[in-house]
């Protein structure tokens, strides 16, 4: 089993020449309980070993030679964890680059020539920051939330869960948690292959507020991006829905996942309204019924009160009945919205894939496409399903690892 350590000890740095290079080699940071891992490279080689590899806590970046500084870290923090803490340093030794690139959440800039002084001051102030200072900006900001309904039981909304974190870490190298909060009937077990213990639900039962090295105790890491969180509970075993135990745990997850996916069971939304509410986006799937109608206009009235939030309108399971199912436009017009995106009915693939456990997701087809297409809505950025055991540094350097 993988590590379920998500972010190393690690003080990694990128600098641009030889010397500077040594300087971070020769610094002694045991006392910060850090690790050095210095490498000669431009900003680009960064990024890939970033995307490749934990986030480190510490990232060294150098500007050196850039002719866009601000665009370039812009890319770096795509690339990393949220909570990343950055020193930049560089050739320019100007107020003003200092000031944006401080805005982004870098805690420090240093201007070359760099010394060993500097450096270990700049490190010095930064862990003596702590947690609950940090700066605003992108190196700063937490994961996003992003939970899934069904407006109605059995419209599979928890396979669509399922598959949606498998291709969001799968095909955007972003690392992601799901969250299985069906105690009792959740499925995203077997479809992603893997035994839960039931330590989660335990630690819920008993714990109002979540320690963080406890909670990530039971994170269980299902691939390179993709971790998991989810405990079986006995149909006849009484479960009070722990609703503050989990609000405790968000911060946690949003620090360590740039995607934590909540899949919510298809019982009383009311009791989790005050987790929902957190959400950045809400997928809501629905099929073109009228039985539908009713529940996801009642759903649209209380979620569009959360304020800042990106409400997606999923139908799923579309030409599943021949007769019966609403044409589109109808159903809009009876909802008053429109509808974001489609997935047609598959009889086969979403049970296949559970019976055999590899995510649908996975293969090719329209369920594949309906579930990457939803990737993309979500990140705003173009997915595609990538052949399995292809990496990115392979398709960066055309199939060559590099450092």
């Amino acid at each position: 089993m993988a590590s379920n350590n998500l972010q190393s000890d690690t003080f990694l740095a990128f600098v641009s020449d030889k010397e500077t290079l040594d300087i971070v080699k020769s610094l002694a940071l045991s006392r910060y309980g850090l690790q050095i891992e210095a490498y000669q490279a431009n900003v680009k080689t960064a990024i890939a070993h970033i995307q490749s590899h934990n986030s480190p806590r510490i990232l060294l970046m150098d500007l050196s030679g850039s002719d866009f500084p601000l665009t370039d870290m812009q890319s770096v923090a795509d690339a990393c964890e949220p909570g990343v803490k950055v020193i930049a340093i560089g050739e320019a030794n100007d107020v003003g680059l200092f000031r944006s690139l401080v805005s982004m959440g870098v805690k420090d800039y240093i201007a070359k020539p760099l010394n060993v002084r500097l450096l270990v001051q700049s490190l010095e102030n930064l862990m003596g920051h702590g947690a609950a200072n940090k700066n605003e900006g992108k190196f700063a900001q937490a994961g996003k939330l992003v939970s899934f309904l069904g407006t109605r039981g059995g419209v599979g909304s928890s396979t669509l869960a399922a598959n949606f974190a498998w291709g969001l870490s799968h095909g955007n190298f972003k690392r992601v948690c799901m969250v299985d909060l069906d105690f009792h009937t959740g499925i995203m077990n077997q479809i992603l292959n893997i035994e839960a213990p039931s330590s989660f639900a335990d630690l819920l039962k008993s714990h109002d507020s979540m320690d963080e090295n406890i909670l990530m105790q039971s994170v269980i890491k299902v691939g390179e991006y993709l971790s998991t969180l989810g405990s079986p509970v006995p149909l006849d075993e009484e479960f009070v829905y722990p609703t503050q135990a989990l609000e405790s745990c968000l911060p946690t997850l949003l620090h360590h996942f740039h995607y934590t996916v909540l899949d919510f069971p298809k019982y009383d939304h009311r009791t989790h309204y005050s987790i929902i509410a957190k959400s950045d986006v809400i997928v809501l799937t629905l099929e073109f019924s009228l039985l539908f109608i009713r529940e996801v206009v009642s759903l649209l009235r209380i979620l569009k009160s959360t304020q800042d939030v990106q409400i997606i309108l999923l139908a799923n399971n579309v030409g599943a009945y021949k007769k019966g199912e609403l044409e589109r436009k109808m159903f809009e017009e009876s909802i008053g919205q429109e509808v974001d995106l489609v997935i047609p009915f598959d009889p086969n693939k979403p049970l296949q894939s559970i019976n055999e456990g590899v995510p649908a997701a996975a293969e090719k087809g329209a369920f594949s496409d309906g579930v990457y297409n939803l990737v993309s809505l979500v990140t705003g950025k173009q997915t595609q399903n990538l052949p399995q055991g292809s990496s990115f540094l392979g398709n960066l350097f055309g199939g060559k690892q590099s450092a």
